[in-house]
């Protein structure tokens, strides 16, 4: 649902980060095709295995809300890392995806890189959004319309407080049908969660 061979793409989650942990993933791929995650706390992205082509200098802090996005123009072979909708890392000669990504996962890597905290509001775009775009729809839940959108999962599904027992499918709002299963969570809350793999 991200990082077809050779094309743009965009990444965006937030996160809630409630300790530091090693090679915490948020949004990755499978065949070495992508990732957004944490080794430690600070925030990288990158594909084709060159998993930190974008990191962020600085250090994430613990129980805080942050807004992440990674976009990769592949017309220019930039890529530019996002924090709350400022660029913190940028690089202009990242090679394009050369693999497809058939799967995609939210706070882990296959069976190992749990994120530890919460993920919301995930999202999956065809196209290099603009610093303007994500600023003006970061702090906004989508329609799952949107031109250039590929998977959208704002996590709003059973009630909040609730077992949720049995609720196992997590819902992408755009007509692509990019479902996920969801394992390894509390679902006593589903408006924030971690572990959703699609």
């Amino acid at each position: 649902i991200v990082a077809s061979a050779g094309s743009s793409y965009t990444k965006e989650a937030w996160i809630y980060l409630t300790s530091s942990g090693t090679n915490a993933n948020i949004f990755s791929g499978d065949n070495n095709t992508h990732a957004l995650f944490l080794p430690g706390t600070k925030l990288s992205a990158g594909h084709n295995a060159s998993y930190s082509s974008v990191q962020d200098p600085a250090t994430l802090s613990l129980n805080t809300w942050y807004h992440v996005a990674v976009t990769y123009d592949a017309a220019t072979t930039t890529m530019k890392l996002y924090k709350n909708g400022v660029v913190v890392s940028f690089n202009t000669s990242a090679a394009a995806p050369n693999a497809n990504s058939s799967s995609a996962y939210i706070g882990r890597f296959f069976s190992s890189g749990y994120f530890p905290g919460l993920i919301d509001e995930v999202r999956a775009w065809s196209v290099a959004r603009t610093q303007a775009q994500i600023q003006t729809y970061m702090n906004t839940e989508l329609s799952g319309t949107e031109t250039g959108l590929t998977a959208y999962y704002n996590f709003n599904q059973g009630s909040a407080g609730s077992t949720n027992t049995g609720l196992t499918t997590l819902n992408d709002l755009t007509s692509n049908g990019n479902n996920g299963t969801l394992t390894n969570m509390a679902l006593t809350c589903l408006l924030y969660t971690s572990d959703a793999a699609d």
